[in-house]
């Protein structure tokens, strides 16, 4: 074993954060991810993990002490290498995982190649590409960036899904892209040996299910109702690295308070405030005709209001990469 500093990870723009508790004590056996400290500023509380496993053999910090990024907590006897949490595939239903390494045609089904997409970016269509970050032959890792759109309302990066080479590159700067629009292919795993690729059958490949089908998703941090605090909650989450869900019954961000009820109305009271300001300037000798109402333009008006302030969410979601569900049966308690 040996030993290694556990310092504090990133953790945004937050400094001279309080350590409200400590999980371990010297002596104590960790295994990866266990908490060993839980920070609280006055935005959120978080809990550092354990990047390894092994035992802890000092403390170098105290409850109520203060600290921020690279501050060293503790010293831990590591067993082994960091830990790396496992790689997200996509299976073909009722095939075991063999441990061979796969391909199309593969026991476990894992897909050698797959077409990546533009993800959700909620009501932006025909979004610009103002940069491409890959090539064909290019290695990336999960979430590295593959291409940079850029709206009238926000720049987003698009990440990639999974590990691979990329394979072919479909997209250029100055094209326009919507959701689903295919960006490149991704080779996600090595080819087979060329005396055994005549044994490999290469079916066309199949389309991965829309993420409402698929099965457990996870998460460090779930968020149940995607309102002005939920939202909030949620960026402010992925802001310090963590992956978020986010559910909500509606089917764009903003809950009740922007979708139906504080910002409506507030658009519409800001028109009747207008029309009540020309009367009241009938006494100060500034007079205006009798207003003349389109109710039909008007709505239109105030959807647009919504739209406006919806979009920039969703480009804010879709730049902070989370993981977004619609559920309209959904209704929080």
């Amino acid at each position: 074993m040996s030993a290694v500093e556990i310092p504090v990870p990133d953790i945004g723009d937050f400094s001279d954060v309080p350590v409200i508790e400590i999980h371990v004590n010297p002596g104590d056996v960790v295994a990866v991810d266990d908490p060993l400290v839980t920070l609280e500023s006055d935005k959120a509380t978080l809990d550092v993990p354990s990047p390894s496993a092994g035992t802890v053999s000092e403390l170098r910090i105290g409850v109520g002490d203060s600290v921020s990024q690279g501050t060293v907590l503790m010293v831990l006897e590591a067993e082994g290498a960091p830990g790396v949490p496992p790689k997200e595939k996509v299976h073909e239903s009722g095939h075991p995982e063999t441990g061979e390494k796969t391909g199309y045609g593969s026991a476990s089904g894992v897909y050698d190649k797959i077409e990546v997409a533009v993800p959700d970016i909620g009501d932006f269509d025909a979004v610009p590409v103002i940069e491409v970050h890959v090539s064909a032959g290019d290695t990336v890792a999960v979430d590295d960036p593959l291409i940079t759109l850029e709206s009238d309302k926000a720049t987003m990066d698009v990440p990639a899904p999974a590990a691979g080479t990329v394979v072919e590159v479909k997209v250029k700067v100055g094209d326009t892209v919507s959701t689903e629009h295919p960006i490149l292919e991704l080779r996600t795993s090595e080819a087979p040996p060329a005396e055994d690729q005549a044994a490999v059958p290469t079916p066309s490949p199949v389309a991965r299910p829309p993420m409402t089908e698929r099965g457990d998703v996870h998460a460090e941090v779930l968020v149940f109702g995607a309102g002005p605090g939920g939202y909030s909650a949620a960026f402010r989450a992925a802001d310090l690295g963590m992956k978020v869900v986010l559910v909500d019954r509606g089917e764009r961000l903003g809950g009740v308070c922007l979708n139906i009820g504080c910002i409506p109305s507030k658009a519409l009271l800001h028109a009747a405030k207008v029309i009540a300001e020309t009367k009241e300037m009938a006494g100060n000798g500034l007079s205006f005709a009798e207003p003349q109402i389109d109710v039909d333009k008007l709505r239109g008006w105030k959807d647009g209001v919504v739209k406006r302030l919806t979009g920039g969410l969703a480009g804010w979601r879709s730049s902070a990469r989370l993981k977004w569900y619609a559920a309209p049966a959904f209704s929080p308690r």
